[in-house]
């Protein structure tokens, strides 16, 4: 039912009083917010100046909030200014002792780089900061800072200290020391490694400083692996001997090579042969078609040819060219296509077709087809350079273009192209 007339200001008077009562409450809710403002403000106050006052009941000096807070920032700003090569040990010690405020890249970079000048000014004080580092991660980035400089500075100081670090950092440690000192003075370090606890750790440093010292003195090296047990490791150190003593002498390396047993005589004469072929190949070759036939005889020709088909593939080919029907010759003429057609395609593809006729102009087609793809990167230039010597091939032996055509891996519409140059039989 309606509202009558009568009754409207009844319904008048409801409204304002209602209205009313939503105002007081609006305003009491404002009053309650701005008193719990007023109650927090005062207690914060309250809490900064009991601090104040106990620092001053201590005999500190207290510095207002806002100017300590700068005074913190300037202080690690500061870290980041002056030339670390002109501060002193000291020096060093208090900004290192002020980056602990410092978290983030800066930290690390500055760090690092007082730790180096430290060690250089004073080794012992530097590596027993370092090692009293309660932070694990730090300790061991400072460690390893030091030892790098050490290493080089004074590796005797460094290996005298180094085992007294715990085992997983004296790990790593051991292994940078031995590579930095076997690179100045391999036979101390050499010397050092020896004398470490037996264990996997010492085989490693040994292998280092042995490597290190192969290139320096290969001789001293060779009399010590007369002493080793035969392994993957002291196969690799052969390799290494022989080549570097290759290179101060021959004649010398061959002799010793020649004393050493099976496998490891084989892979000497080898890597003697490589060697040599770098400095002398005609004199290399000489050497390798004196010796007996057999796979010591294999490996080394075939090192030689390696080596000398990079400087002087022409040279090489002919040297080839004289071996007797094999396995040898074939895999000499494949490295050499294979490396000439790289240096220049149109000499190794004049050399292939003057071959003749027969097996061995047929494994050369063969390396020289299956090469053009490494020596051209450009789709268009592999199809006219493929097309052109299928046709040659095909002109030459057709029917053995065409076999190993058809078991090519290149793609059917390229196969099909080619497949329609072959001459027919």
């Amino acid at each position: 039912m309606g509202v009558g007339i009568e009754q409207m200001p009844t319904v008048y008077s409801l409204q304002l009083e209602e209205s009313e009562q939503k105002q007081t409450m609006q305003k009491f809710s404002i009053y309650v917010l701005v008193f719990s403002g007023c109650i927090v403000f005062l207690c914060l106050l309250n809490l900064q100046f009991s601090e104040t006052t106990r620092e001053t009941r201590k005999g500190v000096p207290v510095e207002p909030l806002s100017i300590k807070r700068a005074a913190d920032f300037k202080k690690i700003s500061n870290l980041s200014k002056g030339n670390v090569a002109d501060l002193s040990a000291t020096e060093i010690r208090e900004q290192l002792a002020n980056l602990k405020h410092v978290a983030n890249v800066h930290r690390q970079v500055r760090f690092e780089s007082l730790l180096r000048h430290w060690a250089k000014l004073d080794e012992q004080g530097a590596f027993e900061y370092a090692d009293s580092l309660e932070d694990r991660e730090m300790k061991r980035r400072a460690i390893e800072t030091v030892a790098e400089v050490l290493a080089h500075s004074d590796p005797q100081f460094l290996a005298r200290n180094i085992l007294g670090i715990r085992d997983s950092e004296s790990e790593v440690l051991i292994r940078k020391l031995a590579d930095a000192w076997s690179q100045t003075d391999a036979l101390s370090a050499l010397a050092w490694a020896q004398q470490l606890p037996e264990g996997q750790v010492k085989e490693n440093a040994l292998l280092t400083t042995r490597y290190r010292l192969a290139s320096q003195d290969p001789e001293a090296v060779a009399m010590q692996i007369d002493t080793l047990d035969e392994s993957d490791s002291t196969s690799s150190l052969v390799a290494a001997v022989a080549e570097a003593w290759a290179l101060k002498d021959p004649a010398k390396a061959l002799a010793w090579a020649g004393t050493l047993p099976g496998s490891e005589q084989t892979l000497a004469m080898a890597k003697v042969a490589n060697s040599w072929a770098g400095r002398d190949p005609a004199a290399a070759a000489n050497f390798v078609a004196q010796l007996s036939a057999g796979e010591m005889q294999n490996e080394a020709a075939r090192s030689v040819i390696s080596s000398w088909a990079n400087r002087d593939p022409e040279a090489a080919a002919a040297w080839v060219s004289q071996f007797p029907a094999g396995d040898l010759r074939d895999r000499g003429i494949n490295l050499i296509v294979t490396d000439w057609n790289m240096i220049d395609p149109g000499k190794a593809r004049d050399w292939v077709l003057n071959l003749p006729v027969g097996a061995p102009q047929n494994i050369a087609f063969k390396s020289f087809a299956e090469s053009i793809v490494y020596s051209l990167s450009d789709p268009f230039a592999q199809e006219q350079a493929m097309a052109s010597i299928m046709h040659s091939w095909s002109q030459s032996d057709p029917a053995a273009a065409r076999n190993w055509l058809a078991g090519w891996s290149g793609t059917d519409a390229l196969k099909t192209s080619l497949q329609s140059l072959l001459v027919a039989n």
